[in-house]
């Protein structure tokens, strides 16, 4: 399986993770130009919970901290494109929390595991 189709069906995994546990999508894929992206932006109660998706491949054994993965520059980006989408959608007064949702999944796309952590 492709790299952009894994991711594909990562983000939305992770989206239908936090939609069980009563979380309301606000926003996938969110871009704005020369700033950044944001994977998913969702929200439950006075909380918007800002979440960057990343999948590994389940054949790595590796202890992988998915909150390590995410660069200084990539979180800037990630915060500066939050401020974008909470400005735009007049979401203030909100508390922002930032979330990984890490994605294990085997060589033909079949998933094991999610897991969301903070970061």
């Amino acid at each position: 399986m492709k790299n952009k189709e894994m991711g594909r069906l990562a983000e939305e995994r992770v989206v239908e993770v936090m939609e069980k546990h009563g979380y309301r999508l606000l926003a996938r894929n969110y871009e704005v130009h020369n700033v950044g992206e944001l994977d998913a932006v969702m929200m439950k109660g006075d909380c918007i919970y800002v979440i960057e998706v990343k999948s590994r491949y389940i054949g790595n054994n590796d202890i992988y901290d998915p909150a390590l993965s995410i660069s200084a520059a990539k979180r800037r980006k990630i915060r500066n494109t939050a401020r974008e989408f909470i400005a735009e959608k007049r979401l203030f007064g909100k508390n922002v929390i930032f979330l990984v949702g890490l994605v294990s999944h085997s060589r033909d796309g079949f998933i094991h595991n999610v897991e969301i952590t903070e970061f």
